[in-house]
């Protein structure tokens, strides 16, 4: 008989029947791992920080904090937020227990522009060292104190952390 099966070969077929279907999943799975995988990778800090229920910022010295505020670009810490640090500064770890931290829309000189409109004193520290007076000016790249000295202007690229230390409203973020 044309195109009868032999019995010989009906446990051959089911075997690679069974590991076709076995490679098919295995294939399914790994495609969906390598999806997951590529959204993670193609997320950026503030999303990732955005997600966890309570974060802490891990400072040089082994000082913790818990994180507040997340702006484009920094971490505030307190309540209301009046430490900020940039993302260079720490390393981030989630906590199970703590508040989500509040979003700013905006970067660190966006939230400088807001507390320059306040007459805000700050204390900034840079690479170069610490400076303090009022917020003056906050450029697209760069901060204006007026210092006791005088002006005094800090790129963006140089600073580590901005401490609110006064201002003329009470409008903290």
């Amino acid at each position: 008989m044309v195109g009868a099966e032999s019995p010989e070969l009906d446990p051959v077929i089911t075997s690679l029947a069974a590991s076709f279907e076995a490679a098919m999943v295995r294939s399914e799975d790994e495609a969906a791992a390598d999806l997951a995988l590529s959204l993670r990778q193609g997320r950026a800090l503030i999303e990732v920080l955005r997600l966890a229920q309570g974060i802490e910022a891990h400072l040089s010295g082994g000082a913790r904090h818990p994180v507040t505020l997340l702006g484009d670009d920094f971490c505030g810490i307190g309540e209301p937020a009046t430490r900020v640090l940039t993302w260079e500064t720490a390393v981030f770890q989630s906590k199970a227990s703590g508040a989500a931290p509040m979003r700013f829309a905006g970067d660190l000189i966006a939230l400088a522009r807001e507390w320059t409109r306040r007459s805000a004193h700050v204390e900034i520290v840079t690479a170069a060292g610490g400076l303090r007076g009022r917020l003056a000016e906050a450029g697209s790249d760069y901060l204006c104190v007026m210092a006791a000295a005088g002006p005094r202007y800090v790129p963006r690229a140089s600073l580590i952390e901005v401490t609110l230390l006064r201002e003329r409203s009470s409008d903290a973020l």
